[in-house]
């Protein structure tokens, strides 16, 4: 039988058994090997997204600020932050980094503190808008970031600046804004800014796709439509609707109302706070 004694095929048999147990075994070894590296990744990712995440609000006399933040999954791609300006006003941002996991956290991590250091020198956001612009290029991976950002002083004259983001709602009517390119495409990107009013009563709504793009059961889309009917709701209750739709990505919604300088107002952040408003 070509130099093979009947006598040592059971041998064989048994050695090719055990090595396709070895690989097996190896395998397995391996795989649980790259998902507890995955799964410590991940926990990475959201020990750094969890110290980006605001608790809270700045209390700012004559404003009252709220905010949302519920992740699609354990790692999400969106930021936020709201800081007081020296002259009693409001600088806010809002973004959105594509991709997940540490990439994105990493990412968002390296957007927030250069934006949290540059304001302390300027709060033009088309300024910011390129200073941003310049920390990301290279550092995408191929990805992109949106990003809107908008002041509001004391007296309710406010100028915004988008990088591809979604405009923010004034009182639940899209406010239009000069839309230039992402965060991270092109070096030689601009930004301009658009200016608008914030009178006492106004609520200015800043959101990320999330809300549009959330999807039923059925398969239709929450849409622009219910998009803008929510921005006049709470934070937390814009969340929750377009949750009990249907979530598919991250969402955030940060809202700034304009009132009287000498109320009092308590500031919530509330980010992960119940879902428990009716659909």
């Amino acid at each position: 039988m070509n130099g093979i004694s009947v006598g040592s095929i059971p041998l064989l048999a048994a050695l090719l058994q055990m090595a396709m147990v070895y690989a097996a075994a190896c395998y397995t070894i391996d795989y649980h090997r790259r998902q507890t590296a995955v799964a410590q990744e991940m926990e990475q990712a959201r020990q750094v997204q969890q110290v980006l995440i605001p608790e809270e609000q700045p209390h700012i006399p004559g404003f009252e600020i709220h905010s949302e933040y519920r992740p699609a999954q354990q790692v999400g791609g969106d930021f936020f932050q709201v800081l007081p300006c020296a002259d009693g006003g409001v600088l806010a941002v809002i973004g959105d980094v594509s991709g997940k996991g540490m990439p994105a956290a990493m990412m968002v991590s390296l957007l927030v503190g250069a934006f949290r250091t540059e304001a302390q020198h300027t709060e033009s956001p088309a300024k910011l808008l390129a200073m941003l612009n310049t920390r990301a290029l290279g550092r995408s991976q191929g990805g992109f970031t949106t990003c809107l950002i908008v002041r509001v002083d004391a007296a309710g004259r406010g100028t915004a600046a988008s990088a591809g983001h979604l405009p923010p709602y004034l009182n639940g009517k899209e406010t239009p804004v000069a839309n230039d390119l992402p965060l991270g495409l092109n070096a030689a990107s601009t930004y301009s800014e658009t200016a608008f009013r914030l009178e006492q009563g106004d609520q200015l709504t800043l959101l990320t796709d999330g809300i549009a793009e959330a999807r039923s059961k059925a398969g239709e889309l929450f849409g622009f439509e219910r998009t803008a009917s929510v921005s006049v709701l709470s934070a937390s209750d814009a969340v929750c609707r377009a949750q009990q739709f249907g979530q598919q990505d991250d969402i955030t919604v940060v809202t700034v109302a304009r009132k009287a300088a000498q109320e009092d107002f308590a500031v919530h952040a509330g980010a992960m706070a119940p879902c428990t408003s009716p659909a």
